[in-house]
């Protein structure tokens, strides 16, 4: 029963933080990347390019395009296809259409496009990354995505990028070549940006302590940090000495006391601290 409530205590937090980034992206998108017609690709770039070239409005256009990819998705991924992906979907489309019903704006905020393309470029990728972190993805390309990794064997990141570039050319031709640079370096930045903060979010250090008395370490890491270890056994090169091998992963703010306890407790241990952001595990990443 307790594990049952937990599980439910921590899907609850999941969707509330899940609906906390589909909010401040739509936010974000209609005050600053709309008004200034900014292309960064995927649906959101394409349903400004259309909505610019025909009166039909940017949310009609995003949650039309959207719903034809989650249908699609549905057709050809079936189980496969991810709940909180479409919960994202067309969380995202009903904010648009809130805000272009509640809060119509025909020009940019500022006269500063350049400080808007970066709070646009830096606010969407870091609530991209805690999307992709939560276990959820933004939709759009990303669901055509799902659909060519299924059918064609195919580098996907590649033809993504190339569609993302596709709507990014058309920005110089419809707009200006003012805009089209804009919205060519905040792709380019986007795409940096996303890898960046995963890694920053996911961050954890890895740890090899050599060592002569492993369990008060041990010790330490399961009591205190509540964290798993692998202990080996070994001989020093130098000595011949039998010295013992502890390998464990910890999250940032545990390496310090980690780092700290070791120090103190046994002096003579040699410590290879080394940063990671991709730990498959108990604890960490389940896949």
């Amino acid at each position: 029963m307790t594990d049952t409530k937990s599980g439910v205590g921590a899907a609850v937090r999941d969707y509330i933080l899940i609906t906390l980034c589909c909010v401040g992206t739509a936010v974000v998108i209609y005050l600053f990347q709309l008004p200034n017609h900014f292309v960064f690709g995927g649906v959101t770039g394409l349903a400004v390019l259309l909505s610019t070239a025909t009166p039909i409005s940017f949310a009609t256009y995003n949650i039309a395009i959207n719903l034809v990819l989650l249908l699609a998705a549905f057709l050809c991924l079936g189980r496969d296809f991810g709940v909180r992906t479409v919960y994202v979907t067309l969380c995202s489309s009903l904010c648009y259409e809130l805000l272009e019903m509640f809060v119509p704006i025909t020009a940019p905020l500022t006269t500063e496009p350049a400080l808007e393309a970066v709070v646009v470029t830096l606010a969407v990728a870091a609530m991209s990354a805690e999307l992709f972190q939560l276990g959820a993805c933004s939709g759009g390309t990303d669901i055509a995505a799902m659909i060519l990794r299924k059918y064609v064997k195919m580098d996907i990141g590649k033809a993504l990028l190339v569609i993302d570039f596709a709507s990014v050319a058309f920005s110089f031709v419809l707009y200006d070549m003012t805009i089209g640079l804009f919205s060519l370096m905040g792709l380019l930045a986007k795409v940096f940006v996303i890898d960046n903060v995963l890694d920053s979010i996911n961050l954890c250090k890895y740890f090899t302590i050599v060592c002569a008395d492993p369990e008060p370490i041990c010790a330490f890491i399961r009591n205190e940090l509540n964290r798993g270890a692998t202990l080996c056994r070994a001989q020093g090169s130098y000595s011949g000495e039998d010295r013992a091998i502890v390998l464990t992963a910890v999250r940032r703010g545990q390496a310090i006391r980690l780092r700290n306890f070791v120090r103190a407790a046994s002096p003579d241990a040699f410590m290879v601290i080394t940063n990671t952001s991709e730990i498959v595990g108990r604890g960490f990443l389940m896949e």
